[in-house]
This record gives structure tokens, sequence and C-alpha cells, in this order.
């Protein structure tokens, strides 16, 4: 539950076009071009954050969103 107020902000400031992630915002835009609904990109990106979470905790890592580029 704890990962659904920063999704929805998210949501919220993507909506807005102004201070959204940029990490992710194309994804979650992504999402929304296949079809999927709106919860569900929500969910999409509770999910994608408690994983993100676990791997900082894991490898006591400071989150880097250009790793997946470089990897």
């Amino acid at each position: 539950m704890k990962f659904l107020l920063p999704a929805l902000i998210n949501e919220w400031e993507s909506s807005c076009h102004q201070g959204q992630s940029p990490f992710f915002q194309t994804w979650a835009e992504g999402l929304q071009k296949r079809g999927k609904s709106k919860m569900s990109v929500i969910c999409a990106v509770m999910r994608k954050l408690i994983h993100l979470s676990y791997g900082v905790l894991k490898s006591e890592k400071p989150f880097d969103p250009q790793w997946s580029k470089t990897a």
C-alpha cells in the first residue's frame, strides 16, 4: 500500500506534463499506447517500484536509472 501513493503521484504528474520521472514516463506511456488501462499502468508502476526498492536494499547500492542502458 505504501507504493500506491508514489505510483499515483507519478501518473498524476505525467498527465499534467510537469515534474514526471523520465525513468517511468517513457515506460508508462508505452504501456498506455499498448492499450493498458490507467489502473493497470498504476499497478505496473507500483510493481516496478517494489522491485527497484528490493534491488537497492539487497545490493546496498544507490538507484541508477541508467543501469539498464549500461548493463
